[in-house]
């Protein structure tokens, strides 16, 4: 009987070569699965591959081929490399649709990429062809609560028999906030849906003035960083209170997968909203590159589209060189934090030191980098593109502040 290598995803240590060379189907077959359990991807699928063609029919070995390429591509979704990944799992899918496995994978990719109605399209098929797994409808769930298609939404969670705790507690999100927008008016432009309280008449009357500004900072950010949304974006305009809700204390606005902006007296907030809008595109598109950012990339980048002043951000962050505040320092997620100098400082530094990439290094760079960044993730992207890591970076950075 032929081995069949476990759907569970293993990663170890390559495996040393094996010094006889396999000479039956089964051989091979064998030999593959022992690579790909040691961490030695390409040696096999080499060997899936000699296995295939000595017993072509064989479903056990193109399920084994299959789940290598599965495999192989997990690793380059895990790095960031989410083109490869893709790749290989629509390769995978191909050679053996495995109940799903490397369709729903697949579909995370592309939603990752930003690339939403395909994510869901995959979601859909493998929903209908493989009716009792649990992924695929809350995928697709997902993808319909952030295209504001909360009814689709909720309509495939329902139709789920004996559902998880997991469905049920989505199920029940999806509803509330069904209930919380469902009064709501929409407009729509080129590359934005916004959505706003017909109660409030302040808001309604300035609705066309918001999505201008929103479709100008689409223009500045597609002219200098050569990014554009993939899809049409969801814009929540919130009173104050209702904003706060849902978002730091300090915030103006946030992304979250759609942008949520808060307006009190628009005559008199024009202009911050206006650059909290050209903030949160920025974070829009910026998700749409697929990879994992760190913090200090994403607001250091948004701040250069909000085009914010670098006066004061250049003393904050020289005290905070003073005091030992450094790029690792400032990684993970803000919203948390409770201290405003310390969000104040951690913008700031973010912001010179995107600056100083961008004087150092040209303007002309951050399309190269971002391309690259989509490709192969950020720490490969700045070593390709700039040359450093961007612990590297930041020390060059800090001697020449």
């Amino acid at each position: 009987m032929l081995t069949l290598l476990c759907a569970v995803f293993l990663f170890q240590e390559p495996a040393v070569p094996l010094p006889v060379e396999p000479k039956t189907g089964s051989e091979w077959n064998q030999a593959g699965v022992t690579a790909l359990e040691t961490g030695a991807y390409e040696r096999a699928l080499y060997c899936f591959a000699q296995a295939k063609t000595l017993l072509p029919e064989d479903e056990t070995i193109s399920l084994n081929l299959s789940r290598g390429h599965g495999q192989l591509a997990l690793q380059h979704y895990q790095n960031d490399r989410l083109p490869e990944a893709l790749d290989g799992f629509q390769t995978a899918f191909k050679i053996h649709r495995d109940a799903g496995t490397p369709e729903i994978l697949a579909a995370r990719c592309l939603l990752r990429l930003g690339r939403r109605a395909e994510s869901l399209e995959m979601a859909l098929l493998v929903h209908r062809d493989f009716p009792n797994l649990e992924g695929p409808p809350l995928l697709a769930a997902d993808i319909y609560a952030l295209r504001l298609e909360l009814e689709q939404g909720i309509e495939i969670l329902e139709k789920i028999d004996s559902p998880s705790k997991k469905v049920s507690s989505r199920l029940q999100q999806l509803r509330e906030e069904h209930r919380a927008w469902e009064d709501y008016l929409r407009d729509k432009s080129l590359h934005f849906e916004v959505l706003y309280d017909p109660k409030r008449t302040d808001i309604v009357q300035v609705i066309p003035e918001i999505i201008q500004d929103l479709e100008n900072a689409c223009v500045g950010v597609s002219n200098r960083f050569g990014l554009l949304p993939a899809e049409t974006l969801v814009v929540f305009v919130l009173d104050k209170d209702k904003y706060r809700e849902q978002a730091p204390e300090w915030s103006a606005g946030l992304y979250d997968g759609r942008i949520r902006l808060s307006v009190g007296d628009y005559q008199k907030e024009k202009e911050s909203l206006r650059t909290t809008l050209r903030h949160e595109y920025a974070h829009a598109v910026l998700h749409t590159l697929g990879a994992q950012l760190p913090s200090w990339f994403q607001e250091g980048i948004a701040q250069l589209v909000e085009n914010r002043s670098l006066e004061d951000a250049n003393n904050r962050t020289g005290r905070s060189l003073n005091s030992g505040i450094r790029l690792g320092k400032i990684q993970g997620d803000w919203t948390s934090w409770k201290n405003p100098s310390s969000v104040r400082a951690a913008y700031s530094y973010s912001l010179c030191f995107t600056n100083w990439i961008e004087e150092e290094f040209g303007a002309h760079t951050w399309p190269l980098l971002f391309d690259s960044i989509r490709q192969r993730g950020l720490e490969d992207a700045l070593q390709a593109v700039l040359g450093y890591s961007s612990t590297e970076l930041d020390q060059r950075f800090a001697r020449n502040f």
